[in-house]
């Protein structure tokens, strides 16, 4: 899986935005103070869970189930969902949060809205 990193600081995320039917990639980096990305490789776990507003996972994504991916370097994290799962998804406007967990802390990374948009041309 190898796209563009969008770098993303917590003062501002661009808001994930799912077409149905193609594939999703949402690469990112965690910078520090310095700009220099974190090494993300340190925890072993991650998940995020799109859910709607009353409360229903509509999709889940994992370093488990391979929805969740880092590079070699350790440096970038993509989302990933495969076109074959967006195209079950219904278009809406959902919510997000993304956990990281080294195995003694978990910390909300990111959070935010998370948009399903449909397909307008099917190629």
């Amino acid at each position: 899986m190898t796209a563009n990193a969008v770098t993303c600081n917590f003062d501002g995320v661009q808001a994930p935005v799912c077409e149905i039917g193609a594939t999703f990639q949402f690469p990112f980096q965690w910078l520090d103070a310095n700009q220099v990305p974190k090494n993300l490789a340190i925890y072993t776990t991650a998940k995020m869970q799109v859910k709607d507003k009353k409360g229903k996972v509509i999709i889940e994504l994992s370093l488990l189930n391979t929805r969740i991916d880092l590079d070699t370097n350790g440096t970038v994290m993509t989302l990933y969902i495969a076109d074959t799962d967006t195209a079950i998804l219904p278009a809406g406007k959902y919510v997000y949060d993304l956990f990281l967990n080294d195995g003694t802390t978990s910390i909300k990374l990111l959070k935010g809205t998370f948009y399903v948009d449909d397909r307008i041309t099917v190629v």
